[in-house]
């Protein structure tokens, strides 16, 4: 890859060198909330700016076929998203839809990259979120200046990799919490993040915390970090499509090696494992 000059903190390097190293995954998920009113130009630029730069970009108006279930979709793809773009407009809380979709994200711990219009002070704050200010100079009309929007670009490669840190340091400290309530313990962490539980019974079992929707080809990655030994896809089940639900329960019923573990309810089915 060629660095880019104006990345004087290797934000770019740095994140291809931990996708590298199975420490991100390879989807690089971007969820753009806005007011189609006040700031629709800016997310279309976004939209295609990011996805010119190999972002995977939902946006409501060019992410969803016509024949689907839009806010079942809408939600769906929220949950498979790394980073959450608020276009922060005044109005932006005064639509119940991205008001929900500020609160979900905060649901799954999914971080947000703030985008604050000029002159507008926001209504809300989040220890998820990181904030950048814009000014009547970053904007050329109605669009961003193209070195705003490289400089947002940047942020979001470092934003994305702290957000999926985050995601995956909560379900193991779910999964900790767990199994030491059962009388167990967490031996290690393997490849891939993979974590190492010893069961109350004194048997291994391999986690492997899927941020994310989780897919076959996780359960193929779970298979092969066990190594023979007893293993679980974990991951958060709430606002997956009852589609995909459906799905992942059919897989789990023609795949026997690897037991499905909700990080939600962690507690409940490790204590059904040990059974």
């Amino acid at each position: 890859m060629f660095h880019d000059s104006t990345d004087a903190s290797l934000r770019r390097v740095v994140t291809a060198a931990l996708q590298c190293l199975g420490l991100l995954p390879a989807q690089r998920r971007v969820f753009v909330s806005y007011r189609r009113e006040e700031s629709a130009d800016v997310a279309l630029q976004l939209f295609e700016a990011m996805s010119a730069r190999h972002f995977d970009v939902f946006l409501d108006t060019h992410s969803v076929s016509v024949a689907a279930d839009f806010q079942a979709a809408l939600w769906h793809r929220l949950c498979d998203s790394d980073v959450l773009v608020m276009l922060d407009t005044p109005s932006y809380f005064k639509s119940r839809w991205t008001t929900v979709e500020w609160g979900r994200a905060i649901s799954k711990h999914i971080s947000m990259l703030q985008l604050v219009w000029p002159g507008h002070t926001p209504e809300r704050e989040s220890h998820l979120a990181t904030s950048k200010r814009l000014t009547e100079a970053d904007f050329n009309g109605t669009r961003l200046m193209p070195e705003v929007l490289a400089d947002v670009a940047l942020e979001l490669e470092r934003v994305r990799s702290v957000s999926v840190a985050l995601r995956h340091s909560n379900m193991v400290g779910t999964l900790r919490t767990a199994i030491k309530d059962l009388g167990g313990s967490v031996e290690g962490v393997g490849p891939k993040r993979s974590v190492i539980l010893k069961l109350p019974s004194g048997n291994p079992l391999v986690a492997y915390p899927v941020v994310g929707v989780p897919t076959s080809v996780d359960v193929h990655d779970c298979i092969d970090l066990s190594d023979q030994r007893a293993a679980a896809v974990v991951y958060d089940h709430l606002g997956i499509s009852k589609e995909w639900s459906r799905h992942l329960d059919w897989l789990a019923s023609r795949v026997g090696a690897v037991t499905w573990l909700r990080s939600r309810d962690a507690d409940w089915q490790l204590a059904e494992i040990e059974m």
